[in-house]
């Protein structure tokens, strides 16, 4: 995903690529002025996101726009629908039964 989105910017380098986390930095002259983007991949699941969103933030990083997909636990919302999320739940065991969700 993160070679994917940074074919929209100019001026591209790889900072880091180790197994699924690739982050990538170019910039974007889709803003007046031009600004630098990074662009991280963080595999599948929580557990990578969570890891990845650590590091950013830890290395000055202060705002995160996450793209990719997910699933819904609400009936009205179908495939290809698009969101936009402000907050996200798991939906396992754990969950389920300590924090009784749904």
């Amino acid at each position: 995903m993160a070679v994917i989105a940074s074919s929209y910017l100019s001026n591209v380098r790889t900072l880091a690529q180790v197994r699924e986390y690739h982050v990538i930095v170019g910039t974007t002259t889709a803003t007046d002025p031009p600004i630098e983007l990074l662009v991280a991949s963080h595999g599948v699941g929580g557990g990578g996101a969570s890891v990845c969103f650590h590091e950013l933030f830890a290395a000055g990083v202060d705002t995160i726009v996450r793209v990719g997909t997910a699933g819904s636990l609400q009936d009205h919302l179908r495939e290809g629908s698009i969101i936009v999320a402000s907050g996200a739940v798991r939906e396992d065991l754990y969950v389920c039964n300590d924090w009784m969700i749904g």
